[in-house]
């Protein structure tokens, strides 16, 4: 706050100088008085910018009525008058650099606010859940993959590129359940050289949307950025049938 009080104490003073009229001139003691009584106003905690702007108005308004005064002939204005005049010049500074002051504070408040409502808008770790996911892919696209193993997210984004249908479900969601435990699987090994269809279930970390996703890049969308899988499942498909449940990619 003292900061701000020099910064006022100079512009004001400043523009004292600029004034040629010795009464003016003589008015620091009330420049000083006027600033301190500014700053330690509680009630100046609360008010709006508009109110200064109209108190500014008003101020202006009484100092042109003053000048019209003289330039009307009316030259009859005693010293008491001068000082008056002076006053308003100097009241009319205050009001209006307190004005442009409490713009820039509100404008500097807002900026953080703004700022914390874009992170608000950026999904927390909460707003993560456990999720499976379900894939049809060609056996040539899960070469070196097996059973419990852990997957980055690159590799996760690569299979779901790769696959043709997908089914995403939360963890606890019975539904999901029944559909995921509803395929039919061959107990054979798979060729991964060759492009038969092989059924694939992982477990991540994503956000509540992803099972109204029905794309790629929707689904890619809602894993967590940083997020690794596990492979739950990987079997030959026997009937595709049994995957009716699922969207085509």
């Amino acid at each position: 706050m003292s900061n701000n009080k020099d910064s006022l104490t100079n512009l004001l003073e400043r523009a004292t100088r600029d004034i040629n009229d010795s009464t003016i001139l003589k008015s620091n003691e009330f420049i000083s008085k006027t600033i301190e009584s500014a700053f330690s106003d509680e009630s100046l905690k609360g008010i709006q910018v508009v109110e200064l702007k109209e108190e500014v108005k008003n101020k202006v308004s009484a100092l042109n009525s003053k000048v019209s005064n003289l330039s009307n002939g009316e030259n009859n204005l005693d010293a008491q008058d001068a000082v008056n005049v002076t006053q308003l010049i100097i009241a009319s500074i205050v009001l209006l650099i307190l004005g442009l002051a409490l713009a820039r504070t509100v404008g500097s408040k807002k900026k953080p606010e703004e700022k914390g409502n874009e992170k608000a808008d950026t999904p927390s770790e909460s707003k993560y859940q456990s999720h499976h996911l379900l894939l049809i892919l060609p056996a040539n696209q899960v070469s070196g993959i097996s059973v419990e193993q852990n997957v980055t997210k690159t590799d996760i984004e690569r299979l779901i590129r790769n696959a043709a249908r997908a089914y995403c479900y939360a963890a606890d969601d019975q539904k999901g359940k029944d559909i995921s435990s509803g395929v039919s699987c061959a107990d054979e090994s798979i060729d991964t050289a060759s492009v038969s269809r092989v059924f694939l279930q992982l477990t991540l970390l994503a956000e509540p949307s992803i099972a109204q996703e029905r794309n790629k890049l929707g689904i890619i969308g809602k894993i967590k950025s940083d997020s690794s899988g596990t492979i739950i499942k990987l079997a030959k498909l026997k009937s595709a049938q049994s995957t009716q449940g699922f969207y085509d990619l």
